[in-house]
């Protein structure tokens, strides 16, 4: 028969406490029976040497069908089981096979609502398992109770870099709890808490953190109600001489008191290890950001700053800028979604022809020329028109061929009336007298036909030159004649 030892962890051979009813009786000593040869004790439970079949023992145990993905990676460094519906008595059995695991690296455990006693029970996976780096809970609202259970395994987990409690809700309370474990944390870089109704405790908590936790360089704290103004002052008091923090989000919490832009300020100048801030999508107006022009030129490491969809102006916007063009580190200052004007545009191009530099914006005001109806162009049509407007054919002329006679030279007003009056053209004489006024030349007195020629051709590019007319030649006229009266002659006798 094979052997099978038990676990540590085994309630068998505990203590079972009793009354006996003679109480000077003696017992004798017990003789083993041989069993000590089949029960090894030093190297744990059978199934602790593979997780796989543990997994498939409480399955077992707990009459539930294993999860095929769970159980497939196992033996794997990543465990994906995001929107799978997680039970108790499923997390009770995975967790039973994480206790011992030794290789997976990554658990993802999304869009699953847990209970607060599978919180326990992963709690207490957490604190006996040293392998596991990435815990994902997005969307799996555990509330303030769950992450107290939280906070007791990162008390006694070492193994733990990065922990995304992304919409779980825990609250001030939770909160609280999770920042006095992490203050002697050593191991957990990354930690993501938005969408978790964090206010003003969880602020005073986190301000805190700040002071006694070196390690965690990555804090995003995204869509909670951090905007308490004396709390916040106190936050970012910390988050100042803080050495270890690398980046910050507080994208939509409702910044907007103006002694808080004076306190940011501080952190871009005095942060000796910030890379970027978000503060996105929040309530920063002009009072609160005119103060963050110094911060940004005196910053020691800031490199990224964005402060996209704020309501600053565009003057706001042109300070933010200038702040840029004295940093020495600072690469990116992120402006979406607010308008600037054609001044800012232009000291940016400026900035960007001399420095590596990125600056998204939303738009520019008033960046559109007003162009008006081109009046030369309306002129020359009107005159082509009534060139052309008289009934009898003989008297319509083709308004380009003036165009043509007019030379190449300047002419004077005087000048140009003549050939207009040899050339028969029924145009009426004040448009004639608009049309030269919008051709002058240096000197007042001319008109610069070439100009004139140009735009009409501008507008009529199929317009050509009229034909020379052919001279008679009188010989030929006096025969006609001759052969005229011969003819009539002829007629006259005939009759």
């Amino acid at each position: 028969m094979e052997a099978r030892s038990v676990s540590e962890y085994s309630t068998i051979f505990s203590a079972v406490p009793f009354e006996w009813e003679e109480k000077y009786y003696e017992f004798t000593d017990l003789c083993d029976p041989g069993s000590a040869t089949y029960i090894d004790t030093s190297t744990g439970a059978y199934f602790e040497k593979n997780s796989k079949e543990r997994y498939l023992m409480f399955c077992e145990k707990l009459h539930i069908s294993p999860i095929v993905k769970l159980y497939n990676n196992l033996d794997g460094t990543k465990i994906d089981l995001t929107f799978h519906g997680i039970s108790k008595k499923q997390m009770r059995a995975a967790c039973a096979a994480l206790e011992i695991n030794t290789t997976v690296e990554e658990l993802i455990l999304k869009g699953n609502r847990l209970s607060p006693a599978s919180c326990s029970l992963l709690s207490e996976a957490l604190a006996r398992n040293y392998t596991l780096t990435y815990l994902d809970m997005t969307g799996c609202r555990i509330g303030p109770e769950g992450g107290m259970y939280l906070a007791q395994a990162l008390q006694a987990n070492t193994a733990l870099r990065e922990l995304n409690l992304s919409r779980c809700y825990i609250g001030d309370e939770g909160m609280i709890k999770l920042a006095e474990a992490l203050k002697d944390s050593t191991s957990l870089n990354k930690l993501i808490l938005s969408y978790n109704s964090l206010d003003v405790g969880a602020a005073e908590a986190l301000a805190m953190l700040l002071t006694e936790n070196e390690y965690i360089t990555d804090i995003a704290l995204d869509y909670n109600y951090m905007y308490d103004p004396v709390v916040m002052k106190k936050f970012f008091k910390n988050l100042a001489a803080n050495t270890g923090l690398v980046s910050l989000s507080l994208q939509w919490n409702g910044i907007s008191d103006p002694s808080l832009g004076l306190a940011i300020a501080q952190v871009l100048k005095k942060n000796e290890t910030l890379k970027s801030l978000d503060l996105s999508y929040n309530r920063l107006d002009s009072s609160s950001v005119k103060p963050f022009r110094r911060g940004i030129a005196g910053a020691k490491a800031l490199g990224v700053l964005r402060m996209a969809r704020n309501p600053i102006t565009a003057e706001d916007a042109e300070n933010l800028l200038l702040g840029l063009k004295s940093s020495k580190t600072v690469k990116v200052l992120d402006l979406s979604e607010i308008w600037v004007n054609k001044e800012f545009v232009k000291t940016l191009k400026k900035l960007q022809s001399t420095k590596d530099v990125e600056v998204p914006y939303g738009g520019i005001h008033s960046n559109y020329v007003i162009h008006g109806p081109d009046y030369q162009a309306v002129l020359m049509k009107r005159a082509r028109y009534e060139a052309q407007k008289p009934k009898p054919k003989k008297q319509r002329r083709d308004f380009g061929h003036l165009m043509f006679l007019l030379g190449d030279q300047p002419i004077t007003q005087d000048q140009f009336m003549e050939i207009v009056k040899k050339f028969k053209c029924k145009v009426s004489k004040e448009l004639f007298s608009e049309l030269i006024k919008q051709f002058p030349t240096k000197k007042s007195n001319l008109i610069d036909v070439v100009a004139m020629r140009d735009k009409y051709l501008s507008l009529f590019p199929d317009t050509t030159p009229p034909e020379p007319k052919k001279p008679k030649k009188k010989k030929e006229k006096k025969e006609k004649k001759k052969a005229a009266v011969t003819d009539r002659a002829e007629i006259n006798l005939y009759n």
